[in-house]
């Protein structure tokens, strides 16, 4: 599969339908806005899984440099970790945070944009 346009229609799509497959997350759920240089995308999480775009209500926004989103697409980025040490930063709560960094760093979802 070639690489989807980051934070696209298709990207979407691609994130959404791999989110339906995975087991239910309970208690994972926010609005969460995902940037990458010239991009935008707000989505809502709910138990783990993608339910579509959003556009309100932001809860938190987790922005990506462009290498950052490379390395994350390459899998050599864990989010978790990289928040964690500060290399990733956000704003907003934390539990909405955790829910999209829990559900981006499941390689499967990776793998569905990559």
């Amino acid at each position: 599969m070639s690489e989807i346009k980051p934070l696209s229609p298709a990207w979407l799509d691609a994130i959404v339908a791999a989110s339906a497959d995975r087991p239910s997350a309970g208690g994972l759920h926010g609005v969460v806005t995902l940037t990458v240089p010239r991009q935008k995308l707000t989505i809502e999480i709910a138990d783990g899984k993608v339910l579509g775009a959003r556009d309100d209500e932001v809860d938190t926004v987790l922005p990506f440099t462009g290498q950052q989103y490379h390395d994350w697409l390459a899998g050599s980025l864990n989010l978790s970790a990289a928040y964690t040490t500060g290399d990733l930063r956000a704003t907003g709560p934390t539990g909405p945070l955790l829910a999209a960094l829990e559900l981006l760093d499941d390689p499967l979802v990776r793998a569905a944009v990559g």
